[in-house]
């Protein structure tokens, strides 16, 4: 098991839990290519990862328990890759149960997590409706959520106009409560030279579009606080 970053304390930064003080665990490895991916450091492995072993588990979990957060986030790349990792479920196991476990995932792994709702992990499913972001024989069946029997979680859309249709007609078909439902605004490339204005806009739009499909807004306040710099530092 591949750690890409682990970043102490933090804040949530999307989703139904913003704000809340976390810690987070970036996964490396995804079975996407997303071309608006602002995690693109988790695609590969190389040496400045931390590989995770039976040796180091445990001095990862105590680490994690003995930070004063409330609420641990996996995500990536693709956490649920390690779903048949035995280290994997030894962080799951012993996190402290004063914590939230949130599980950050694009849906590919989704027929796996079963097991997880008798730990009290939340799940927040981010489809991925873009057809360049797959890769070799990776396919998404959205209609696995069309009546998604998991006691805990949300369901979270990065949207921008060209999939508003894919979007629209899965919150038509999907027996899911629009409360569960989130829109969050695309980041534009950190280097882009108007990335600021860019954004903006797409804050803006979004947010019209929670509205007129009647789900939930979710800002992005990583990007008002880090400015996109992954080792999220004020």
């Amino acid at each position: 098991m591949v750690i890409n970053q682990l970043i102490e304390k933090t804040f949530q930064g999307e989703g139904n839990e913003v704000g809340k003080l976390s810690t987070l665990i970036r996964f490396s490895g995804c079975n996407l290519r997303c071309p608006f991916c602002d995690s693109k450091q988790t695609w590969v492995t190389d040496n400045t990862n931390l590989h995770i072993s039976g040796n180091n588990i445990k001095l990862l979990v105590t680490k994690i328990n003995n930070l004063h957060t409330h609420n641990l986030i996996l995500t990536g790349g693709e956490p649920f890759l390690n779903i048949n990792n035995l280290l994997f479920w030894y962080l799951i196991k012993n996190t402290y149960k004063n914590k939230t476990i949130e599980i950050e995932t694009n849906g590919t792994c989704i027929s796996k997590i079963r097991t997880l709702e008798k730990y009290n992990v939340k799940i927040v499913i981010s489809p991925k409706f873009d057809e360049n972001c797959y890769i070799s024989n990776t396919k998404f069946d959205e209609s696995i959520l069309y009546s998604f029997d998991y006691n805990n979680f949300i369901i979270k859309f990065i949207y921008y106009p060209e999939i508003e249709k894919r979007i629209k007609d899965f919150i038509r078909k999907a027996n899911i409560n629009r409360n569960k439902i989130y829109l969050v605004p695309l980041t534009p490339t950190l280097s882009d030279k108007n990335f600021q204005e860019i954004y903006k806009i797409n804050f803006i739009a979004t947010a019209k579009k929670a509205i007129e499909f009647g789900v939930n807004f979710s800002p992005r306040i990583q990007i008002d606080l880090f400015e996109g710099d992954h080792q999220e530092k004020l």
